[in-house]
């Protein structure tokens, strides 16, 4: 009797729990935000998500997807963030672009560069992230390498490029091998660049105030965590040149910008914490400090570092001294 009673008990208690209420939508939130996050939800995680940020760029974009879909990395997906495009043909070619599989597109209002592509990221399942501008491409090897390096050396967190550009201009920028320290003071890493998924949620994202450089800020919030950066000597990230590129504006306000990163940063530009990252990061110290890639049959690695040049100058005093004492 006693435990018949009990049963009772608990059917009553359960009748009477309350039906999970639905979400509620407020008002700073986008329908279609709510609409993606519930369809990729379900999604299966996968290795590369590449987020294209897109501000009135609809002339650009179908040529920025089509380079990624031809990647000879197929385990990827692409989200595509509008950040509140007010012209009519971008708007006309996102709408087509929601019917087309793998691709996914949020829209949000105008909050620039690094908001949209945080929006980005936070619905990406993929474990490395890609951030590529609708106006750019990539080479259809770039996500293969980047993923190989990315997988063999767990402590390095970004992998960059040598920069192709083109449009108003053509020709290559060929970075050197990767320096934190160089880093404070110049960048030296792409914004087309893959980067770990869980190093970006222990930085708290790009940095949304700034509204420019904020890949640069970026990297070096990555490189104050500890992270290690990667520079592939091929130029893979194409780069357009033109007069209303993101970078020609920064430039212009290219003071103010880099202030505005030294301040949040301002530990690591004191005098003594300078000193001790230029002893660490020396050219000697790197060989040491920087992975590399044991297969020779890569026919990409890490560029030399500047060593053989202070030796060739050490052998000119050296025969400058022999032919003085002769």
């Amino acid at each position: 009797m006693e435990v018949e009673h009990l049963q009772e008990k608990e059917m009553k208690n359960r009748d009477e729990v309350p039906p999970p209420q639905e979400r509620k939508q407020t008002r700073n939130e986008d329908p279609s935000l709510l609409q993606e996050m519930q369809n990729m939800g379900n999604k299966r995680p996968l290795k590369v998500s590449v987020i294209i940020t897109c501000y009135n760029y609809g002339k650009y974009l179908h040529t920025s997807i089509n380079s990624v879909l031809k990647s000879t990395c197929k385990d990827v997906e692409i989200i595509v963030v509008d950040d509140g495009s007010t012209d009519p043909h971008t708007r006309r070619v996102l709408r087509q672009l929601r019917m087309k599989p793998n691709i996914y597109v949020i829209r949000q209002s105008n909050k620039g560069a690094a908001s949209a592509r945080n929006t980005g990221i936070r619905y990406a399942k993929g474990k490395y992230i890609y951030s590529l501008d609708a106006d750019d491409k990539v080479h259809p090897k770039l996500l293969e390498k980047s993923v190989a390096v990315l997988d063999k050396h767990p402590k390095v967190g970004f992998v960059g490029s040598w920069l192709r550009y083109f449009g108003k201009a053509r020709g290559v920028i060929r970075y050197r091998r990767y320096n934190f320290y160089t880093l404070l003071f110049k960048n030296i890493i792409p914004s087309g660049s893959m980067f770990r998924k869980i190093a970006w949620e222990q930085v708290g994202g790009y940095y949304e105030r700034l509204r420019g450089f904020e890949d640069w800020e970026f990297w070096i919030a990555l490189g104050a965590r500890g992270w290690l950066g990667y520079m592939i000597p091929e130029p893979l990230f194409h780069y357009r040149k033109h007069k209303n590129s993101k970078l020609s504006q920064s430039l212009k306000r290219r003071r103010r910008l880099i202030q505005l990163i030294r301040m949040r940063h301002a530990h690591l530009y004191t005098k003594l914490s300078l000193a001790k990252l230029k002893r660490i990061w020396k050219p000697r110290s790197l060989l040491k400090k920087k992975p590399s890639l044991s297969n020779r049959a890569q026919s990409w690695r890490f560029l030399p570092s500047r060593r053989p040049v202070l030796r060739r100058r050490i052998r000119t005093k050296f025969r400058m001294r022999r032919k003085s004492r002769l």
